[in-house]
């Protein structure tokens, strides 16, 4: 059955363009002999014309093996989350632990500063009472008692200020220290479900 050669060269055309002009020197012709009845060979002539859709072809497979490796997505280690999860927990833990010791350490130093406070005040009374009754130019030895160990409140008085100082700066270092744990560990649950998410999507795509 034969087609009409203008409809095959306008559907070739809307495919591969105009005919290119063919140079005598891309023209290779290859001979070969055909037998025929009588026992003489008849040659023919195969002309080797290089086309559009092979130049096509090759390009396409050029272009396929240079194409860019699609990317991938690792799978997320659960055990390493839960792992992660734990170790976030027993610090946590811990680190409330000693917060803990750090408030009630600091709540009884309070109550010994105003124990202290109210004994230095209890001492002063005293104090002003024995100076009223001494007599004037003589040392009274109960005064010189009172006057030592008012001294030595002092100094346990300073004493515990500056040891409630230091717990106090080392339970706001401590309590800086768990809410950066804290930002950490979110920060690292939000990039985990976002990995968790990505590889359902190309599974989904998959």
């Amino acid at each position: 059955m034969n087609h009409p050669s203008g409809r095959a060269s306008t559907s070739y055309r809307r495919t591969f363009g105009g005919p290119n002009p063919i140079s005598m020197s891309s023209y290779s012709p290859s001979y070969s002999r055909m037998p025929m009845s009588s026992g003489h060979y008849m040659r023919s002539i195969s002309p080797v014309v290089p086309t559009r859709s092979s130049n096509y072809h090759h390009q396409q497979r050029q272009r396929s093996s240079t194409q860019p490796p699609r990317l991938t997505y690792e799978k997320v280690d659960f055990q390493l989350a839960d792992a992660v999860n734990a170790e976030f927990l027993a610090t946590r833990s811990n680190e409330k632990v000693e917060l803990q010791d750090l408030n009630d350490r600091f709540a009884s130093f309070i109550d010994k500063v105003h124990y202290l406070e109210q004994q230095n005040s209890g001492l002063q009374q005293e104090l002003s009472q024995f100076k009223g009754q001494q007599q004037e130019g003589q040392p009274n030895r109960a005064t010189e008692l009172f006057q030592e160990e008012l001294r030595e409140l002092r100094r346990q008085l300073d004493h515990v200020g500056k040891e409630r100082d230091q717990y106090q700066v080392e339970r706001d270092n401590l309590a800086e220290d768990m809410n950066l744990i804290k930002q950490r560990w979110v920060t690292w649950m939000r990039e985990w479900e976002g990995g968790v998410g990505c590889e359902g999507c190309l599974e989904s795509e998959g």
